[in-house]
């Protein structure tokens, strides 16, 4: 199911519950038959959601409605959720959309030279009879290169890209070290950090206001995220607490402690002292919102002039190399 229409499926489910209608009524009007079917079979609404490849987290929000007794309002919790994620998303590629059209224009110009313009410049190099700069040799160099194995390179990066792909989905260590390498990334990790504590802090002040004790709320997060980092941060942070540590302790020794910052993790311990955990947690998760939106702006501002310049760059070194065995044999004359 696509993220728009789950999002407009727990809203509309909500809002109908709501107003009053048994859930088989509900789930009728919705036209979701599939679903009604499951229903009818004797299965909860959370176990039918997870067979529609729903986001684990609002199955997970709701499977706590259903038990809680508060089904509608997790539904349009979950709906405000997945709104607040297409939001993220949208921001993220209008971000990343005109820095990724630089990069493509500036690789299609590169290859596009080197295949074409080149060429042309090489057989009329050859006439001179004399030895050219470094750079043109360079140059000329990647252009026999370029046609003589650029298709072959083409179809080696597509083949390694698709493996990859495959591996990334299928391989559970595969997911695991890319999940840890891409928080570990210069420009790419601090903006992944913020995201993932967002959503660890805002799942866990949600599951221990629904009356969940600390422990079962982390081992839940733990089994339904579909990030390693996090995963793994919440068995440690569990392990660490059945030690007799405290959570701020347990959170440092984790890698989600070497993400959030340490003022964010003394409030952690403060709202363990003062038994208002639930509150200082969704508070992280709003600072930590605040600082990706932060970082995705100043992403988007610095990112598209650095590519400019770039591409620039490349630009004039090329044409610079093309043309400094024309100047030097002006010189001759």
């Amino acid at each position: 199911m696509k993220i728009e229409d789950e999002m407009r499926f727990y809203q509309s489910l909500g809002f109908l519950l709501q107003a009053g209608l048994p859930l088989m009524n509900a789930l009728e009007k919705t036209g979701v038959q599939s679903m009604l079917r499951g229903i009818q079979e004797g299965r909860s609404l959370a176990e039918v959601l997870n067979q529609h490849a729903c986001h684990l987290s609002c199955v997970q929000m709701i499977r706590i409605g259903e038990q809680s007794g508060q089904l509608t309002s997790a539904l349009i919790e979950a709906s405000e959720e997945l709104q607040e994620l297409i939001k993220n998303q949208t921001e993220m590629k209008r971000a990343l959309q005109y820095p990724c059209f630089v990069l493509a224009l500036a690789i299609s110009i590169l290859a596009g030279m080197l295949y074409w313009v080149v060429p042309s410049f090489a057989s009329m190099f050859t006439q001179f009879n004399a030895e050219l700069p470094k750079p043109t040799q360079v140059l000329l160099t990647a252009s026999e290169n370029i046609q003589s194995y650029g298709l072959w390179v083409l179809l080696s990066f597509t083949v390694i890209f698709l493996s990859a792909r495959t591996l990334l989905v299928r391989h559970r260590g595969c997911q695991q070290f890319w999940d840890y390498l891409l928080v570990r990334l210069p420009v790419i990790g601090p903006l992944l950090g913020h995201y993932l504590c967002q959503i660890w802090a805002q799942q866990l002040a949600r599951l221990l206001r629904s009356g969940m004790s600390l422990p079962l709320a982390l081992l839940e997060i733990a089994q339904y995220s579909n990030h390693w980092v996090v995963h793994d941060a919440c068995l440690g942070i569990h392990s660490q607490l059945s030690l007799g540590h405290s959570l701020a302790h347990a959170v440092q020794r984790t890698h989600l402690g070497r993400l959030l910052r340490p003022s964010l993790v003394q409030l952690i311990e403060v709202a363990e002292a003062s038994s208002q955990l639930d509150s200082v947690l969704l508070m992280i998760g709003q600072e930590e919102k605040r600082q990706w939106s932060h970082s995705i702006t100043q992403l988007n501002k610095n990112l598209e002039p650095a590519l400019i310049l770039f591409l620039g760059m490349i630009l004039v070194m090329m044409i610079s190399a093309l043309y400094l065995p024309i100047f030097e044999m002006g010189h001759l004359f």
